[in-house]
């Protein structure tokens, strides 16, 4: 079944690499694409939603979007009108039932546009899918093929990333690394034997211990030889909804690779897409 990814644009931010991580998932997870921006629907001098452009700006930034887009991907571009741009993809990612939102890691621009606090996160807070954040600054991964790491945690969002996790691993043609940030403990050396064990025969697994009481600080630090990380959402509220913790807030700005937030309930279906 081929997933839908909605790639949110800001018409200030550079927009290549939310983009390009668009671009890779969709070809890995035999996905499509659909570009979008919010445009405001507010009129008059007392607009509140000043971080939104207008309607012309948006569709001309969709259309260079467009472009960009390689001609094996699969795509359409929608401008949506709302009060506020998370209102706005969150609404659209629920009448589309897409399975991701893919977002860059900023969300700032011109004063006129000053956000009342940070976009990237209140989109993330309640978002109905899994949410992809590119990072601000590209980074490049000592291996070539740099494995898809699993912020572990014995919970059951913790079991969901590990098992988007392996997905990953398995569409993008990587190796798996179970990453558990915490004391090392008898308790904890032993969590990461258990579920190394429990991976698919076929993925290249390796666990590792990060030793420490930081966990974001230390996930951070980790993220440099990763190609992307995959976390899971606070393990309350309602399902199928992306709930942040303290650490994934943390993570998603600092981050050296993409970030995948998935929700409780959550599941990215993985396709027959091209390694990439």
């Amino acid at each position: 079944m081929s997933i839908r990814i909605v790639v949110g644009i800001d018409t200030d931010q550079d927009r290549t690499d939310a983009i390009a991580l668009g671009v890779t998932l969709a070809r890995a997870l035999d996905g499509s694409l659909l570009l979008t921006d919010v445009y405001s629907i507010v009129m008059g001098p007392h607009s509140a939603p000043r971080e939104l452009a207008e309607r012309h700006e948006v569709e001309g930034l969709l259309a260079h979007a467009a472009a960009m887009i390689p001609t094996d991907v699969r795509f359409e571009t929608r401008a949506v009108p709302s009060t506020s741009t998370v209102r706005g993809l969150h609404e659209l990612a629920e009448r589309v039932q897409a399975d991701m939102i893919v977002v860059g890691a900023t969300h700032h621009g011109r004063p006129a546009r000053a956000l009342a606090g940070d976009v990237t996160l209140r989109l993330l807070e309640a978002a109905p899918c899994a949410v992809a954040i590119a990072p601000a600054r590209p980074h490049e991964p000592a291996a070539d093929r740099a494995p898809v790491g699993v912020a572990y945690v014995p919970t059951p969002e913790g079991r969901e990333a590990l098992t988007t996790g392996i997905e990953l691993a398995e569409a993008l043609g990587t190796g798996l690394q179970i990453l558990y940030a915490g004391p090392a403990t008898e308790a904890s050396e032993q969590l990461l034997a258990d579920v190394r064990a429990e991976a698919p025969a076929g993925v290249a697994v390796e666990t590792v211990l990060l030793d420490g009481v930081e966990p974001d600080a230390l996930l951070r630090t980790a993220s440099e030889g990763l190609a992307l990380l995959v976390m899971g959402s606070r393990g309350y509220g309602p399902a199928r909804r992306v709930l942040l913790g303290s650490v994934s807030a943390g993570v998603v700005h600092a981050a050296a690779c993409p970030v995948i937030v998935v929700p409780r309930g959550a599941h990215i279906p993985a396709g027959h897409g091209t390694p990439a």
